[in-house]
């Protein structure tokens, strides 16, 4: 007797430990599994060669090991495929012999893509491989996020040598503006020389045409004095020819008498005559003619005529003309003769003294002899002269013909430089002020960008951690284990009252008295299996907060909420059972099923199938676990009370059914037993 009552006492205590016993094992072992992967092996095949002194491979499986998130076992390929076959790895990670120069061709213009072979064994467990993807794709960011930073380093090394450049290009700038600037000066004295040579040439021009009048004149001239020297000469031929009969006269005077005498003063006075004007015309031919040549000799100096060769000719000509003293010879030639003559004449005029007379006579047709030679000699001279002077005049004024037409060309040429060398020191000008703008622009750039980079310290660091992630959680979770606590415990209770009707209501010995099938007082029955109800939510709550340690902010509604769960969860199946016997078992069974499918304990309720989503809003452990999850997971929102409305409501509902089928149920019995 007394072994049966600890045997009941066992079986009572066992009951109430259920929902403990189910819900504290599943939470135990799952209440953080990522904290233990370090169990996990992973093999990691290392086949980068390199590049340089560089190793990335190398640098990366050691960034695994220090990371200590799985068991890093460092193989070769032969091994890495037996363990995977013999399931000793969970995945195999394959680092190729390139992956050191794909890296560092990141920075370069031969961009290649770093790969990493990635083998998870599926085999093994499915879930391991999902929690390795995570592990790996983190992996994956952690390496782009290097390849980032070693980019945009590089970039900003070579942008801190732009500034350098610059001041390069600054000081080249600079001796362009000074290049440009004696430019300038020098164009704008450029432009000043040829508006005063311009300037300068109209008088040029003027006078060359002038020349050219003039040596038209002069040519006119010329002719005339060559005419007149051939008159000249004709003149000289008949005073020789005077001469002679002069002589023969004076050899006749002697010998003859007055008659002789007569005609000899009659020829004297006509030689006498003769000779005066001849010496008068002389003399004026000799002094126009040099004075003609003399300023013609000015004329084409000034004018520069001297270059021409023609003009050289002319000049040649009038200097012999003027140096060979022709003219003075001329002129002193006839100037004696007309001293012979006079006194030829005054000799005639006093024949008292006849043989002194003949003497002087013909001593002054001596000399009258000598100047006529002396006279022929010089207009033979002064031909020839002439002749030069002839040739050399039409030369010089086909020169200055030809000078008068290069200089209007030349002139409008000097015309189109003016302009040209004004619109080059204009050009000049611009371009100096541009200059001027661009080294301003230059400098100014230079502090601009030297500014501009200081915003680039530290680009590095941010390209690697761009954006930070600061977690700031709408309810604290600081384990796996606690997320799933309010799904675990709602369903160690719903098996606790589903064990409690299994074990004592259905119990065949009948050892537990008014809780079994056979009791007559239902409604003290049912008061005690709420009861039950509420002990396994207080026990259930109180031996999981010890035996896992997870904090409450308010602890007793913690327990009234598992209190309320576990006699909401021991109404339902004490009225499905109650109400529907064997049918009912299967029943709570069936919801049980549902609700592990639809409450939203494991996946979110939107990601389940469509077809268990409308159930979620029907089905009790939907509520139990969002009012524990409030209490747990403590955030701003305020729906307890709902929760706690809800789970009343439906113990209410099917404490109330279970009641009104008890009363109709003895009413029948009643009326079947009278």
């Amino acid at each position: 007797m007394k072994r049966e009552k600890i045997m009941k006492t066992i079986i009572f205590v066992v009951v109430l430990l259920i929902p403990i016993i189910y819900s504290y094992f599943y939470l135990k072992s799952y209440w953080d599994p990522y904290g233990n992967l370090t169990g996990m092996k992973i093999a990691i095949v290392n086949l980068d060669k390199g590049d340089g002194e560089e190793n990335q491979g190398k640098e990366f499986v050691q960034s695994l090991k220090d990371s200590n998130v799985f068991n890093i076992c460092e193989v070769d390929e032969k091994e890495a495929n037996e363990g995977m076959e013999k399931g000793k790895y969970y995945a195999t990670i394959t680092i190729p012999s390139n992956f050191s120069k794909d890296l560092n061709s990141a920075s370069s213009r031969d961009k290649r893509t770093a790969k990493i072979v990635y083998s998870p064994n599926q085999e093994t467990n499915y879930l391991a491989t999902q929690i390795i993807n995570s592990a790996v794709k983190t992996m994956e960011m952690d390496l782009e996020e290097k390849i980032d930073g070693k980019i945009v380093d590089s970039l900003v090394n070579e942008l801190e040598d732009v500034p350098n450049s610059l001041e390069k290009t600054s000081d080249g700038a600079e001796e362009i503006l000074d290049g440009s600037k004696d430019l300038n000066t020098g164009l704008k004295k450029l432009n000043d020389g040829v508006e005063t040579l311009n300037s300068s040439y109209k008088e040029f021009d003027k006078g060359v045409k002038s020349a050219s009048k003039g040596s038209k004149t002069l040519n006119s001239g010329i002719k005339e004095v060559s005419s007149g020297v051939s008159d000249l000469n004709s003149g000289a031929d008949e005073l020789n020819s005077a001469i002679t009969q002069i002589n023969s006269g004076v050899s006749t005077l002697s010998s003859k008498s007055d008659t002789g005498i007569t005609t000899l003063k009659t020829g004297v006075t006509q030689a006498n005559e003769g000779a005066k004007n001849l010496n008068t015309g002389v003399t004026s031919y000799v002094d126009n003619s040099t004075q003609i040549i003399a300023g013609l000799l000015q004329v084409v100096q000034l004018q520069g005529g001297a270059k021409n060769p023609d003009t050289q000719k002319l000049i040649g000509s009038a200097n012999v003309f003027l140096n060979s003293g022709a003219g003075n010879t001329l002129k002193k030639g006839s100037k004696d003769l007309y001293d012979g003559t006079k006194k030829l004449v005054k000799g005639t005029n006093n024949l008292t003294t006849l043989s002194t007379g003949i003497t002087n006579l013909q001593s002054a047709l001596e000399k009258v002899k000598t100047g006529s030679k002396q006279l022929k000699s010089g207009i033979k001279t002064l031909d020839t002269g002439t002749k030069s002077l002839k040739t050399g005049s039409n030369d010089l004024s086909k020169g200055l013909v030809t000078l008068s037409d290069s200089s209007s060309k030349v002139k409008t040429s000097l015309n189109t430089l003016e302009t040209g060398t004004k619109n080059a020191y204009d050009g000049s000008t611009k371009l100096v002020d541009g200059v001027e703008e661009f080294d301003k622009e230059i400098k100014e750039g230079i502090v601009d960008t030297k500014e501009q980079l200081k915003d680039l310290t530290g680009m590095k660091e941010v390209v690697e951690n761009p954006v930070e992630f600061e977690t700031k959680a709408y309810g604290d979770v600081n384990s796996y284990g606690i997320a799933f606590t309010p799904l675990f415990l709602s369903i160690g209770l719903w098996v606790g009252a589903l064990m409690c009707y299994v074990v004592m209501y259905y119990d065949q010995k009948n050892r537990f008295g008014i809780l079994g099938s056979h009791s007559n007082n239902k409604f003290l029955q049912n008061l005690l299996y709420i009861l039950i109800g509420a002990v396994e939510g207080i026990i259930t709550g109180v031996l999981l907060k010890m035996g896992l340690g997870y904090e409450i902010e308010n602890i007793g509604l913690y327990y009234f909420a598992s209190a309320l769960i576990g006699v909401t969860f021991m109404s339902i199946i004490q009225c499905l059972i109650r109400n529907f016997g064997d049918v009912g078992k299967f029943l709570a069974l069936i919801i049980l099923v549902l609700q592990l499918a639809a409450s939203g304990g494991t996946f979110p309720v939107e990601t389940i199938s469509e077809g268990f989503q409308p159930l979620t809003s029907y089905l009790p452990m939907t509520y139990s676990i969002k009012l524990l999850r409030e209490i747990l997971i403590p955030t701003a929102s305020n729906l307890k009370g709902n929760y706690i409305a809800i789970l009343i409501g439906i113990t209410v509902v099917t404490l109330i059914i279970t009641y009104i089928v008890d009363l109709i149920r003895n009413k029948r019995n009643a009326k079947t037993s009278a």
